[in-house]
């Protein structure tokens, strides 16, 4: 019985050490550690020094990338030390420390990104208003602006996103002053135009300090509902449409003289598992004493109150259902 018990079990060795299998794991160790090397060491300065190029080229301005990290196991990329100089100056227009992205697997089978984390580091923008009411970005929003207008909404969720310690410079050079938006802190819990559920803890938010004026908004989240849904109740009170408009990048065939916005909204995200996820506003908007003319100063019309109950703007969906509209002195 013991001889018989130890030929058994030296069959079941041989098979497991059969050299035919032996071969087709090494083989398959070897392409995973190859890939492996492959996108995690050599990848990465090519991939630095192709995107910067590009950059460079297309912006016409000197854009560098201190360092590109990928981790195919984990399916994480991470881009730091990236800065854009002005176009014909060594100062920094654009810069971040760190962008960190983590990818879900299910982005390989459906063709399009599934991110399940995205997060932006200490990023700074320097924006300059000239004498003449263009921005230092203005032949870059030129070229943006001048081309056909976009399709379909690409598929994309993103999930998790977070934009930590931002800080604006803005210089006003015709109003002759400078605004400093610093500590600015965005959490997203999720925005996507495709069927996609994974594990949600980024809670909405928004803070920051205006020109050292603190601003703070939290929204309530359940992130152990099914639904993982979260809202942002934002108010408007006495916005002054005209001043706002004069900072348009873009150029407007109209001016609004007059008009102050008034209102309250909420923006809730949903989401659940084989649905597309949603982005829904709701809320109550009012107009008062608004005054539209075209850019050579014919008036357009005039409106002394408009209120709209909005009952759901579906960002992604491009639906929207209004309860009511109300309009007086038109």
């Amino acid at each position: 019985m013991a001889v018989k018990a130890r030929q058994i079990f030296s069959r079941a060795r041989d098979l497991t050490v059969h050299p035919r299998t032996r071969k087709i794991a090494i083989w398959t160790l070897s392409l995973v550690v190859a890939f492996g090397v492959l996108l995690g060491l050599i990848a990465p300065p090519l991939l630095r020094g192709k995107i910067a190029g590009d950059l460079s080229r297309k912006l016409h301005r000197e854009v560098t990338i201190e360092q590109i990290r990928l981790n195919p196991y984990a399916m994480t990329a991470t881009m730091r030390g990236f800065l854009i100089k002005e176009r014909e100056s060594p100062a920094t227009a654009i810069s971040f420390d760190e962008l960190h992205v983590n990818l879900e697997l299910q982005s390989i089978f459906r063709l399009s990104p599934v991110i399940k984390e995205l997060r932006l580091l200490k990023p700074y923008v320097n924006l300059v208003r000239n004498e003449d009411f263009k921005y230092n970005f203005q032949d870059i929003i030129d070229n943006l602006t001048s081309g056909p207008s976009g399709g379909p909404t690409p598929k994309f969720a993103l999930n998790n996103i977070q934009l930590i310690d931002g800080r604006i410079e803005f210089d006003d050079r015709p109003e002759q002053t400078k605004h400093l938006i610093s500590s600015i802190n965005i959490g997203v819990p999720f925005i996507s135009s495709l069927p996609s559920y994974t594990d949600i803890f980024v809670k909405p938010s928004f803070s920051a300090d205006i020109n050292g004026a603190p601003l703070h908004i939290v929204g309530a989240s359940k992130p152990f509902h099914s639904s993982h849904e979260s809202t942002v109740d934002l108010d408007i009170d006495k916005l002054q449409i005209n001043k706002y408009l004069e900072y348009s990048p873009v150029a407007l065939n109209f001016k609004v003289p007059s008009g102050e916005l008034n209102g309250k909204l909420n923006a809730s995200f949903k989401t659940a598992k084989d649905s597309p996820s949603i982005f829904n506003i709701t809320g109550n908007l009012a107009l008062t004493e608004l005054a539209v003319e075209k850019s050579s100063g014919t008036p357009l019309g005039k409106i002394a109150n408009l209120e709209v109950t909005i009952d759901a703007i579906e960002i992604f969906n491009n639906k929207s259902v209004f309860k009511s509209i109300k309009a007086n002195g038109l």
